[in-house]
C-alpha cells in the first residue's frame, strides 16, 4: 500500500472471488478487486469502545455477510457487517485469551479460524489464544438476518479445547487449524430412546500439541431429505496412483540399426558389440549394479544420443 494509507492488517476473498476484503488497522474496512481497483463498502459504526481496533480477521458467511473481528481491548470484539444494508450486528466478546507467554515481546500474533455453514446460517470460529469454541448464527433467512453469538450449553458445558493429556503432562492446548468434514456417515443421539440425527457436519481441529479434536454441528431444526442433509456429500476415493515407468519402456536407448546415420560406438575391446548389451545396461540401471553397468558399457550398449 502507499504510504500514509491505512495498512492492512486481515484479508479474505469474497465468495466469488471478485474481490478481496480487507481488515485495515483503523477497523475499517477495505475492498479491493482483482485488478487492483477500489470497491465500495459500508463503514462500520463500531461501539466507542472498539473503535480505533485493528480489523485482524476477516470472513465471509455467506454473500450478503461478512465476519469481522476487532482486536478490542481486553477481548476480541466480533461483529457481522451487512454489505447491502451497511449495518452492523454486534455479537459481542468471544474466544476470550487464555495463553500465557514467557514474554510478550515476541508473543506470536493471534490467529483466528472460522468454518462455515451456510444453509445452517451457522460459524465456528477459533482463535490461537483460546480454549473456545464460538459459535455464530442467524435463525432467519433471507433480508430479516440477524447474526448474533450462540451459547451452546449442554450437560458438560459448552465445546472448548481439551486440556492435553499424556502420563503425568496435562498442558492446556489451543488452535493452529481448524477442516469441516462433509463426509461423515455416523448418526448421534442426543438422548437416549429419541431419533437420531442424520450424518452432520463434522469439524477437525489440529492443536498446538498436535493432537487431532473433533466435533460433530448438530441442528434440532434442519430439514433433511430421506434422512439425509442435502449439503453432506458421499467418500470419493483418491485417484490410484501410476506406477513409474520403467527403464525397458523409456526410449533412451535402442539398439543401432544399418540405417542409423550416427556412427556406432567403438568398443574398447575392439570386437563387435554384444547383441544383449543393452539389455545388460538396463538390467545393470534397474539393480544398481555398477560393475554391469560399467561391463555392459564396454560390451558397446548404446545410449542415445549417441556420445562421441
Amino acid at each position: 500500500m502507499a504510504p500514509g494509507t491505512d495498512a492492512v492488517r486481515s484479508a479474505c476473498w469474497s465468495l466469488d472471488g471478485s474481490a478481496i476484503f480487507c481488515g485495515c488497522q483503523t477497523g475499517q474496512l477495505r475492498k479491493v478487486g482483482i485488478g487492483g481497483e477500489t470497491q465500495a463498502v459500508p463503514t462500520m459504526a463500531l461501539p466507542s469502545d472498539v473503535t480505533g481496533a485493528e480489523a485482524n480477521f476477516v470472513w465471509p458467511l455467506n454473500e450478503r455477510f461478512l465476519l469481522v473481528v476487532h482486536a478490542a481491548d481486553p477481548f476480541p470484539f466480533f461483529s457481522v457487517l451487512d454489505l447491502d444494508a451497511g449495518t452492523l450486528h454486534e455479537c459481542g466478546s468471544c474466544c476470550i485469551p487464555g495463553r500465557d507467554y514467557e514474554t510478550t515481546e515476541h508473543a506470536p500474533r493471534t490467529r483466528f479460524f472460522c468454518q462455515v455453514l451456510p444453509e445452517w446460517r451457522m460459524a465456528v470460529v477459533c482463535s490461537s489464544e483460546s480454549d473456545e469454541v464460538c459459535c455464530l448464527g442467524s435463525r432467519k433467512a433471507g433480508a430479516n438476518q440477524l447474526w448474533q453469538r450462540w451459547n451452546l450449553p449442554d450437560e458438560e458445558g459448552p465445546p472448548s479445547i481439551p486440556t492435553f493429556e499424556r502420563d503425568d503432562l496435562f498442558e492446556d492446548q489451543y488452535v493452529m487449524g481448524l477442516a469441516l468434514d462433509l463426509v461423515n456417515q455416523e448418526q448421534l443421539t442426543l438422548v437416549a430412546g429419541e431419533e437420531q440425527f442424520p450424518p452432520s457436519p463434522v469439524l477437525w481441529c489440529l492443536t498446538s500439541h498436535n493432537s487431532i479434536v473433533a466435533w460433530t454441528a448438530l441442528h434440532k431444526k434442519a430439514k433433511s431429505e430421506a434422512g439425509k442433509y442435502a449439503f453432506m456429500r458421499t467418500t470419493e476415493p483418491l485417484p490410484a496412483l501410476t506406477a513409474a515407468p520403467s527403464l525397458a519402456a523409456a526410449p533412451a536407448f535402442r539398439q543401432p540399426t544399418a540405417a542409423s546415420s550416427a556412427p556406432a560406438v567403438p568398443t574398447t575391446s575392439g570386437t563387435a558389440a554384444s547383441a544383449t548389451a543393452d539389455k545388460d545396461l538396463l538390467g545393470a540401471a534397474e539393480m544398481g549394479d555398477h560393475d554391469a553397468l560399467m561391463k555392459a558399457l564396454k560390451d558397446g550398449a548404446w545410449l542415445e544420443p549417441n556420445p562421441t
